[in-house]
């Protein structure tokens, strides 16, 4: 399949994912967890980078949570967000190549609005709360989305490298 339409069909699988766990959020619970169970069987290369970058999304959106920017229904992040973490970070290990392939500062661009806009719409669709300022709260959000993407380089590199090195070795 073509680099683009490659990338058109993970991005619209990781948007299914993205909308069963924000719609469903608990209820589908089972069903997101499978099809990363899935996706761990048939990349097990994705598991290891998948949960290190989640880990770190999952910090950020615990520290904006006890920041106030935004509040769930439970005390820490739902287990449903943890699962949208997981599949988003294996999302980004699927598209790693079309990432690294682009401009960093087009990258860092789209992922503070796209980090940005998923909050707005999940809040809009009542998985979450923004209780703050929309323009403040908005505003906040792109920032870390932006610096968060550049998490996002910098693991995708060091996974490339050290690739690099177990193919040579």
């Amino acid at each position: 399949m073509k680099s683009n339409g490659r990338l058109v069909l993970i991005g619209i699988l990781f948007n299914l994912f993205w909308l069963l766990l924000v719609l469903g959020q608990d209820k589908y619970l089972w069903l997101g967890a499978f099809f990363l169970l899935l996706n761990g069987f048939i990349f097990p290369r994705s598991i290891l980078f998948a949960i290190l970058l989640a880990a770190q999304g999952i910090l950020m959106d615990t520290v904006l949570g006890w920041l106030g920017l935004f509040q769930f229904d439970t005390v820490f992040i739902p287990l449903w967000l943890i699962i949208l973490w997981l599949g988003f970070a294996s999302f980004v290990w699927h598209i790693q190549e079309q990432i690294l392939g682009r401009a960093p500062g087009l990258i860092l661009l789209l992922g503070g609005i796209g980090g940005m806009l998923s909050y707005v719409a999940g809040a809009r669709l009542g998985a979450v709360v923004l209780p703050m300022n929309f323009y403040l709260t908005a505003s906040v959000l792109f920032l870390c989305w932006v610096l968060f993407s550049v998490l996002v380089l910098f693991w995708l590199k060091k996974y490339k490298e050290r690739s690099g090195m177990e193919a040579s070795s």
